[in-house]
């Protein structure tokens, strides 16, 4: 696990620093030829960004912006940490040092509304409204596997509900913050 943080708010100016100490010994070697090159690329169903890396005081900063963030859907991401050389301008070797997801939380400055919920609640509040008869037209068109709940049996629904529910629950419970008085 090379990169921390893998959480941040949409907005916010992210900075990876790698020592190259810590990179395989393929990806190494790569980093030794001319051309070479540390990039991350972050995406999703609603964008990408790639995050290029370079040497500061012997070690790799890949520094995420604050208005490229700030273009960042809050949601879950997938991430690479990808090595490459280059040759006239055309990449001739790749290495995949790492890959993983990343998650961007919404920014909540007071400057405009935002729904903190998570995709599973989202789609939780969903199955419920549409259970209860008073889904709106977004929350009927919310589709699971590819099937719109509005279009679901009753025992489909139960069970999505179920599902749904345990997801949420299992969330809140590894998210809990415990406080003590002193």
């Amino acid at each position: 696990m090379l990169l921390d943080p893998r959480r941040f708010h949409a907005g916010e100016t992210v900075i990876w620093s790698l020592s190259p100490s810590i990179f395989s010994q393929a990806a190494q070697a790569l980093l030794a030829e001319d051309g070479s090159s540390v990039k991350i690329g972050i995406a999703n169903s609603g964008g990408a960004v790639a995050v290029a890396g370079s040497i500061e005081s012997g070690v790799w900063v890949f520094s995420l912006t604050a208005a490229v963030s700030a273009g960042l859907a809050a949601g879950s991401y997938a991430y690479q940490l990808v090595v490459e050389v280059t040759e006239d301008e055309v990449v001739t070797k790749r290495l995949i040092e790492e890959a993983g997801q990343l998650e961007v939380l919404p920014l909540v400055d007071g400057s405009a509304a935002v729904d903190a919920r998570s995709a599973d609640e989202r789609i939780l509040d969903a199955i419920i409204a549409v259970m209860e008869g008073h889904a709106s037209t977004n929350q009927a068109s919310t589709s699971i596997d590819g099937t719109s709940i509005s279009r679901m049996s009753w025992t489909e629904l139960i069970q999505a509900r179920n599902e749904f529910q345990r997801r949420v629950d299992l969330k809140r419970k590894r998210s809990r913050i415990t406080f003590e008085r002193f």
